[in-house]
């Protein structure tokens, strides 16, 4: 299953900068992590100043069909994020309909990472990370305050005073540091702009 990293740009164009997907068996389900090719990231933040990353969530049941069916080379999980289990819990119970949607703490990490990065080459850059899902799209981003801590510190906590309000066809989680919003595709095309 090919789960691209792309970028697209106000000028209308796809980059795609993700490569090398790994599938990781967690005890209860299996999740597919892509390397990005963080060089040329950086490369379209000097001469961009809207970054818009996307990746694909694939359904857990999916990814236990790939593993199955093509034989896939499966790395175990090594629990690399314990410190921010109380996190991954909060959002885990926020998004527990919409499990695919949510951004795993990994997602967040790499996003924090790459923020501040790509900020330090074009202070102009805005970046706004996506998740598409079965469900819909999910967007993730670091607040002013977010960007002002992680320059400062390194990353000793994702989400700081979280508050969350749902609908049935949206959550948005907001906190110090990050907002996470996520809308559905009934949301989606329900209001969508009238041409």
């Amino acid at each position: 299953m090919k789960k691209p990293g792309l970028i697209y740009l106000k000028k209308k164009e796809w980059h795609e900068t993700g490569y090398n997907e790994k599938i990781i068996n967690h005890k209860n389900f299996y999740e597919s992590t892509l390397y990005r090719d963080i060089n040329y990231e950086e490369e379209l933040s000097r001469e961009n100043n809207n970054i818009f990353l996307y990746h694909l969530h694939p359904t857990h049941k999916s990814l236990e069909r790939e593993v199955q069916e093509k034989e896939m080379e499966v790395t175990e999980s090594k629990n690399e994020e314990e410190q921010y289990k109380e996190n991954e819990n909060y959002l885990g119970n926020i998004f527990e309909w919409y499990e695919e949607a949510c951004p795993s703490i990994r997602d967040i990490k790499t996003m924090i990472y790459y923020s501040i990065d790509c900020t330090k080459i074009n202070p102009k850059t805005k970046i706004i990370n996506k998740i598409c899902s079965i469900y819909g799209v999910t967007e993730y981003y670091l607040t002013e305050k977010g960007f002002k801590h992680y320059k400062l510190y390194s990353i000793d906590t994702i989400l700081k005073n979280p508050h969350a309000l749902s609908t049935k066809d949206s959550i948005k989680v907001s906190s110090d540091f990050i907002e996470i919003d996520f809308r559905s595709y009934n949301y989606l095309e329900t209001n969508a702009p009238k041409n």
